[in-house]
């Protein structure tokens, strides 16, 4: 990766270049000032650190062109363009002074209905816009669309958008990568997997069912022992009834993502604006941006926002709830084998527990009666059996580890396999020192130790992600 002041010099004058925000895919992101506009930006710089340089310069120069062709408030606006032979490419869009659905579900936990559907109907209102225009995005995922403080919603990375007639260069072909099978597994759509040829705006319908389901519950519409087994779940459409799924609360939304998740093609909704008028009609007139205002103000789950790119893995303690609601992250594994080098970035953090949870006195059990001894002097008093309603030692209270992964990890403690996330998720362990393994097929293992406190809650935080 180059270094800041190679980036600055890549830039033209106007541009001063802020602190790194972020990681991921193909590039990085860096805030900066524009000077002549006199305003902040965020400039995205394609990583040249790949074996496929060709490729990655394409697919840059793609998600330009698509931006450029979109003026829409839930779009992420394009201001400056590089062009896709520049030494070091960059694309200068606007700051988002925001979270992703992802990191906001993170902070927060599961999303109230009413914020569900306003992020629905404004990312909706995106991709009317995008369809028109003849894009498909081709990966609606949590980590792709932002809610900024104000509460407006920004659709983002058209970078494997396939592109319609307005995007074909001079010989009438593709700018590259149309028919490559590229995205987030889990938001994908059937014919993603198995027809990629078919892909069309109803696609990323589906891909936003799967996304508010995601909002609504903090969990993934789909479930497997594997990546294989996930995504043919994906390809037959089989998950657990919605109205199992979801709260009562968010009972609602149920017509609009059914409509949104059905396998077949041809039977599922086809139109984002009509999906977007059936929302409204839910939001009964209420505005959505005040509606999602109201979140920046939440209380937050951890203290700093993560960002892409980086493998985070953070310790906090808590008490254990009397009830647990699972919470699964965001599953944003790619189909696409890795080919550039892999850096593991490994942050470790312990956050207070804060006060201890109220107890109950302790339970006095009445004492063991025994039978009086046997009155012959000459022999010895016999011990008798303790009754069976004596008090028994009493096992040390297990504690809990939650891990949560991104995009997902198969977990071992103490060398035994317990299972892949995000089946697996809340351990018991005995109260002491355990070793945590994580593998993922494309990344080092990570490893951690971690100790148990009796009756208490610790979170392990990972993410596997490219540098």
């Amino acid at each position: 990766m180059r270094t800041e002041p190679d980036l600055q010099a890549a830039l033209p004058e106007r541009y001063e270049l802020g602190k790194k925000l972020g990681a991921g895919g193909c590039g990085f992101v860096h805030a900066a000032f524009d000077r002549h506009m006199q305003r902040d930006v965020a400039i995205k710089f394609l990583e040249l650190g790949t074996e496929d340089v060709g490729s990655v310069r394409k697919r840059f120069h793609r998600e330009a062109r698509a931006l450029s062709l979109l003026r829409h408030q839930n779009v992420l606006c394009v201001y400056d363009y590089s062009g896709i032979d520049a030494p070091q490419p960059f694309l200068v869009c606007e700051l988002v002074d925001g979270e992703s659905v992802s990191d906001l579900v993170r902070r927060v936990g599961p999303l109230p209905a009413e914020k569900v559907a306003a992020i629905g109907h404004e990312a909706l209102l995106a991709l009317a816009e995008a369809h028109a225009a003849g894009l498909v995005h081709r990966d609606v995922a949590p980590g792709n669309i932002m809610v900024e403080r104000s509460g407006r919603v920004v659709l983002m990375d058209f970078g494997v958008a396939r592109a319609a007639a307005a995007l074909l260069d001079k010989s009438g072909t593709f700018v590259g990568g149309a028919t490559q099978v590229i995205g987030t597994p889990m938001y994908m759509s059937p014919e993603h997997i198995n027809d990629v040829e078919r892909l069309s705006a109803p696609s990323d319908l589906y891909s936003l069912g799967s996304v508010l389901v995601f909002a609504a519950t903090g969990r993934h519409l789909f479930a497997g022992d594997n990546m294989l087994e996930v995504l043919a779940n994906v390809v037959r459409c089989r998950h657990a009834p919605l109205e199992e799924l979801l709260p009562p609360a968010a009972h609602g939304l149920i017509p609009v993502l059914a409509q949104c998740l059905v396998a077949e093609l041809g039977a599922r909704a086809q139109s984002a604006q009509r999906l977007a008028a059936e929302l409204s009609t839910l939001l009964a007139g209420k505005d959505p941006r005040a509606i999602l205002a109201a979140s920046a103000g939440e209380a937050p789950a951890i203290e700093a926002p993560v960002f892409p790119g980086t493998q985070i893995a953070t310790i906090t303690t808590a008490p254990p709830p009397a009830r647990v609601s699972p919470i699964m992250w965001t599953i944003a594994g790619g189909l696409v084998a890795a080919t550039s080098a892999i850096a593991i970035v490994l942050f470790l953090k312990v956050a207070p527990s804060g006060p201890a949870p109220a107890t109950l006195p302790p339970r006095t059990l009445p004492p063991a009666t025994l039978p009086p001894p046997d009155p012959a002097p000459e022999a010895p008093p016999e011990i008798p059996d303790p009754p069976r309603d004596a008090a028994k030692p009493i096992a040390p209270k297990k504690g809990e580890l939650r891990i949560l992964v991104q995009p997902y990890g198969v977990i071992y403690a103490d060398g035994e396999r317990l299972g892949m996330t995000p089946e697996v998720e809340v351990l018991k362990l005995a109260p002491g020192r355990h070793q945590v393994r994580i593998e993922h097929p494309k990344f080092d293992p990570i490893y951690r130790t971690v100790e148990i406190a009796a009756g208490r809650r610790q979170t392990l935080r990972v993410e596997f992600a490219q540098e």
